[in-house]
């Protein structure tokens, strides 16, 4: 049943892009999870330690890391339209973000979302230069 539950969680982490921030946008991640709030209905999870986490993944890498942002939304059981949620996440962060999840596949351990690392890579080097 557990397995069951981390499917929509998943399928919600796919849909929420990953973002390269930039300087620029009208409130930022915490905007865009506010906004996921109201639109369906669910509550962000905190996860403990994150901000420290991102202190010291900013400081191992020499500042290559760091102001690391993650939402976590259980029970979300709305129908989410992804075109909707790119154009609320590109209305809250403005010009800089990216998709960088290419999508998801089923394991024996579970749900496993899928990462472009080009992409991922190529958001740090720009927002380095």
């Amino acid at each position: 049943m557990k397995r069951l539950l981390l499917i929509p969680i998943c399928f919600v982490s796919l849909l929420i892009p990953v973002a390269v921030l930039a300087s620029s946008g009208e409130g930022g991640f915490n905007s865009v999870v506010h906004s996921i709030e109201s639109r369906y209905g669910v509550r962000a999870t905190q996860i403990p330690f994150l901000g420290l986490i991102s202190f010291i993944s900013r400081k191992a890498t020499h500042e290559g890391v760091g102001n690391l942002h993650v939402a976590e939304f259980e029970d979300f059981r709305a129908t989410v339209d992804g075109n909707e949620l790119n154009e609320m996440v590109a209305k809250k962060l403005g010009e800089g973000w990216e998709r960088v999840s290419q999508g998801m596949i089923e394991t024996d351990e579970g749900p496993m979302l899928l990462i472009d690392i080009a992409a991922l890579v190529s958001g740090a080097e720009a927002k380095a230069a």
